[in-house]
């Protein structure tokens, strides 16, 4: 055509000219050109995959079908001249207006890109459905599953043992192949019955009969998409509901073995309360020991996580007293292990000896030597020992396995790296039990180090753990999970009877001399915000108490008038004590509590005194002489080796003389009196100093307590978080 009026042989305007028009052999005229119409022309639409998109190929009579105008099926020659043939049908214009719909996109005549997003690649397989019978619809065997069939994802369910749990993964599969368990989930959020395998394959499903099956496991408390870890009671009452129904999975060819073997397994013979102990034992203290026992027999570790003064100690005596009792019917030993902070390993023995008296205990305790004889001496069946000494004699504890372990106060265990938490951890044994009015006192991963004790690998690793707590969809799933591991209860619901407790602040204005020396370390503190590092600034800010609670801490010269906190506790303490109350006033700072006594001795007033320096066999006499004792008197304690465990009921007045910004932490120590036992009225007063950081620390409180409540289902969990910078600054402000 480059030249005006070109010359061409026949036989190359056949074969030429439909190329240069784009097969728009409609368009040409001339006298020695006839067209011809073939109608009822062979309509066929092929189908095939490239990644996820969908490439459609419409063809008549094997010509390529184009988004407009006639289908020519080509020129040919005559003796008179061209005939050009012109294809109809119907199903030409019902596949143009399928691709209009799915806005195909043209990649050449006749051939169309589907992309590959969910709601047009079930567009296309409605459409696909609702060509004409008449119409050939061809697809690759990859398109088959989603084109041609609909299939009902078989959902199919494996076991996995553990050491006193199992690890139950639910899937589905279709056609052969698994599929994402969200988009599943997404399926069925935007009924979609369409989905893209992970090997990349479309498949269409039977939506309702997915819905079917998803709400049944539902019900059943599992999702699909997180596999279950159920200890062997639990497993065997799953495996049994799902037998009884038609929506349930089906166990995978490997693991029915184990699945027949679980069921096969009968429910070991529970324990039987001691008689003696039914009368002495409150209703939810029975509860409590049911509770236990059950975990007991079937060796899963539970908490046993109630208030404060709600009897712990003696749920768990009925407990090993329950054990003894059984072994000894069997003419076998049972040998149990309590691991508790050093000032409680007397009120174990004592409660031991008063209400289980056939339980026989020993301290180890005393020097090396000794306590290597009491681990050594056959003739026990409870051993009680604190967290310090366990950490000193761990491999001593080596060669020992223990019928039970106890942990009370099993905070002490929350740091998953210190020295202690391994060494419980290293412990032999059947069975775990962790007691404590506080799992939570900083952090989730405090929870975690406590479960990994009782249930080694139950939460998976450290770091798994924190991955799946996160948001409140992660902490619903851990509550839900740790449901049947931790039994709360609290004062208000199970023990009414006790007397009210009323809870106040006293604020002190400092003396001249305080707020002069206060105010300096306070300039120097804010300074050091933007220069220096949580270490420092935490330094600063426990000067800043010691100085609220008494200056001579920090500047020893400052003796005369140096704690206007001091002044206010003494005169309120002389007329208690001339009124007949005893009282508890708690510190976290030994040297505030070695300044208060001489204040004391000089007023008048009695009192003994209990730190972390205290020897362990003084400190169950200090606590039986001051609730035995016939005067009223005051007891100096230590927030950190007194705050939990001691019974101290004699007191009805609770003063605590610097506040902390763990509110667990004071509730505990509040505790030590407003427990069974106590007929009068609590008191509980907190000692601040007015326009400091001490006000500071009561909002800190107020803003963290309750943080974890959602872990711990509807018991009251009163945790609060690590302090973070944000945490420091507002101290400071």
């Amino acid at each position: 055509f480059s030249r005006k009026n070109p010359k061409m042989r026949r036989e190359h305007i056949c074969q030429h000219l439909p190329d240069l028009l784009e097969n728009r052999l409609d368009t040409i005229e001339g006298t020695c050109v006839r067209h011809r119409v073939v109608r009822d022309a062979t309509v066929m639409v092929r189908a095939r995959p490239e990644g996820a998109d969908i490439l459609l190929k419409g063809t008549v009579n094997d010509v390529p079908i184009p988004r407009e105008g006639p289908v020519c099926e080509g020129m040919t020659e005559e003796k008179r001249g061209f005939v050009i043939t012109i294809l109809e049908s119907p199903g030409i214009a019902v596949v143009r207006q399928m691709w209009r719909d799915l806005d195909a996109v043209e990649i050449a005549p006749g051939r169309m890109r589907i992309q590959g997003g969910p709601a047009r690649v079930a567009a296309l397989r409605q459409a696909w459905r609702e060509l004409p019978q008449d119409m050939q619809c061809k697809c690759h065997p990859d398109l088959a599953p989603l084109l041609e069939k609909t299939a009902l994802p078989h959902l199919s369910m494996s076991l996995e043992e553990r050491k006193n749990y199992v690890d139950l993964s639910l899937r589905w599969e279709c056609e052969g192949e698994l599929l994402d368990p969200e988009q599943v989930r997404d399926a069925l959020r935007f009924d979609r019955s369409v989905l893209r395998t992970r090997e990349g394959r479309w498949v269409a499903f039977d939506l309702e009969g997915v819905r079917r099956q998803t709400h049944y496991l539902e019900s059943q408390g599992f999702d699909v998409a997180v596999p279950q870890r159920l200890f062997q009671a639990e497993a065997r009452d799953t495996l049994r509901r799902f037998d009884q129904a038609g929506d349930a999975p089906e166990l995978t060819p490997a693991c029915r073995h184990v699945a027949e073997r679980i069921l096969r397994e009968n429910d070991p013979r529970p324990l039987d309360l001691p008689r003696h102990l039914d009368d002495i034992l409150r209703p939810y203290q029975r509860a409590g020991f049911s509770f236990l026992a059950d975990l007991s027999i079937h060796r899963v570790g539970g908490i046993l996580a109630d208030d404060m003064g709600l009897g712990k100690t003696l749920q768990v005596l009925a407990l090993l007293e329950a054990w003894t009792r059984r072994r000894q019917a069997e003419k076998a030993d049972f040998r149990a292990l309590v691991v508790c902070p050093a000032s409680v390993v007397g009120v174990w023995l004592d409660q031991a000896a008063r209400f289980t008296p056939s339980v026989q205990c020993r301290a180890i305790t005393g020097s090396a030597a000794e306590r290597l004889e009491a681990l050594t001496d056959p003739d026990w069946h409870l051993a009680v020992t604190n967290y310090a000494l366990l950490r000193i004699d761990a491999a001593a504890y080596a060669d020992l396995t223990f019928d039970l372990v106890i942990l009370d106060e099993a905070q002490n265990i929350k740091n998953p790296e210190a020295q202690v938490t391994r060494a419980a951890r290293a412990l032999k044994t059947e069975r775990t039990l962790a007691v404590t009015g506080t799992p939570l006192e900083n952090r989730l991963l405090d929870l975690w180090s406590i479960m990994e004790f009782l249930n080694p690998g139950f939460l998976g690793s450290a770091e798994e753990f924190a991955v799946r707590t996160q948001g409140p969809n992660g902490r619903r799933d851990l509550s839900r999970r740790l449901a049947p591991l931790v039994l709360r209860r609290t004062k208000e619901a199970v023990a009414p009877e006790l007397p009210p407790r009323t809870e106040e602040v006293l604020q002190v204005d400092m003396t001249p001399g305080q707020r002069n020396l206060y105010e300096a370390e306070l300039r120097r503190a804010r300074q050091l915000l933007q220069s220096r590092g949580p270490i420092e600034l935490l330094a600063a800010l426990t000067r800043l108490r010691q100085i609220c609670c008494d200056a001579a801490l920090i500047e020893p010269e400052m003796e005369e008038n140096s704690s206007a906190k001091t002044t206010v506790l003494r005169e309120l303490l002389a007329e208690l004590v001339e009124e007949g109350h005893s009282a508890l006033v708690f510190s976290q700072f030994t040297s505030m509590l070695d300044r208060l006594q001489p204040e004391l001795e000089q007023a008048g007033i009695p009192s003994l005194m209990l730190t972390g320096q205290t020897p362990t066999a003084k400190r169950a006499d200090m606590v039986r002489r001051f609730n035995e004792a016939d005067e009223a008197m005051v007891f100096l304690l230590s927030l950190r080796a007194a705050g939990t465990g001691l019974t101290l009921t004699r007191a009805d007045y609770v003063f605590i003389f610097d506040p902390w910004w763990n509110p667990a932490v004071e509730r505990q120590a509040i505790d030590r009196t407003h427990r069974i036992g106590q007929e009068k009225p609590v008191f509980a007063y907190r000692l601040i100093a007015a326009d400091s950081v001490e006000e500071n620390v009561l909002r800190l409180q107020q803003e963290k307590a309750g943080l974890f409540n959602e872990i711990m289902g509807d018991a009251e969990s009163r945790v609060v978080s690590r302090l973070t910078a944000e945490d420091i600054r507002m101290l400071l402000s």
